[in-house]
């Protein structure tokens, strides 16, 4: 992550609020990346889920419909993603993920790694797991976390 410039300040008033840290390092790791998130984010969710429709992807990712054609249109189009017509209803298409998906996805999970082991350099592993296990507790998902890896 770039490192903050000198005359970057950042106001007490905010660095009280936790989103206002997370989304400073949010911002921080998303500049480092240059990758698109929410596209990696659908290739995660085709490789683990069968026969989604594109409803379904954005029911579970939270992302409005309209915008998940868009992602799906430019992942049909690199050949990450396949789009067929449900044989049960001709309205929805289901979707799945190529094996060049695969490998696209593989490709940025490594990015996603390495960015976030830069941007939380200054925590040690078992305050990065800390730091993981109470995000996901905020979003009320504290039992999905393994431990950390040893």
């Amino acid at each position: 992550m770039p490192e903050a410039k000198p005359h970057s300040v950042h106001p007490d008033g905010l660095l009280r609020f936790p989103t206002y840290v997370l989304g400073q390092l949010h911002k921080g790791f998303h500049t480092e990346i240059d990758e698109s998130l929410r596209e990696h984010w659908v290739l995660v969710c085709l490789d683990e889920s069968k026969n989604l429709s594109q409803q379904d992807l954005s029911d579970s990712l939270g992302i409005d419909r309209s915008d998940v054609v868009r992602l799906i249109d430019g992942l049909e189009g690199d050949g990450f993603v396949l789009r067929t017509r449900d044989s049960t209803d001709r309205r929805k298409y289901q979707l799945s993920i190529t094996a060049a998906g695969r490998s696209e996805r593989r490709r940025v999970d490594s990015l996603i790694r390495e960015s976030t082991d830069h941007a939380l350099a200054a925590l040690d592993p078992d305050e990065r797991y800390t730091l993981h296990r109470l995000a996901l507790k905020a979003l009320g998902r504290s039992e999905d976390l393994a431990p950390p890896p040893e």
